[in-house]
């Protein structure tokens, strides 16, 4: 399996029910000092998405389709995803920034923006 394999998956795995409503999931995906720009235009720090993810998942959550998800290396360290999203008829663009630390993949930023119509 090819890098960009990998972080396309670990990219998707971070939509499922799975790892989206798990908390050691999250703690071990997000780097210590990440940040998130919501769709909403909120601006979370890991503990405050994590809280967030954890009250959501309490409820039924619809899923979500992806698609258009390429991956741009930035040098060895990094990569950049972008994709869109559809959940319950709400388009998204979305980018996620991930950053190597040690063996292991995590991401350190992500944004959401609504697609214009």
């Amino acid at each position: 399996m090819s890098l960009a394999d990998d972080l396309r998956d670990l990219e998707v795995s971070m939509l499922s029910t799975a790892a989206r409503y798990s908390k050691a999931d999250l703690e071990r995906l997000l780097t210590e000092d990440f940040a998130e720009f919501g769709g909403s235009g909120v601006v979370y720090d890991r503990a405050a998405l994590i809280d967030v993810l954890m009250a959501e998942g309490a409820q039924i959550a619809s899923p979500i389709a992806v698609s258009d998800l390429v991956v741009k290396p930035i040098g060895t360290e990094a990569a950049l995803i972008t994709y869109r999203t559809i959940r319950d008829g709400q388009v998204r663009l979305r980018s996620s920034l991930w950053r190597r630390e040690g063996r292991e993949w995590r991401m350190m930023f992500h944004q959401a923006t609504p697609a214009a119509s």
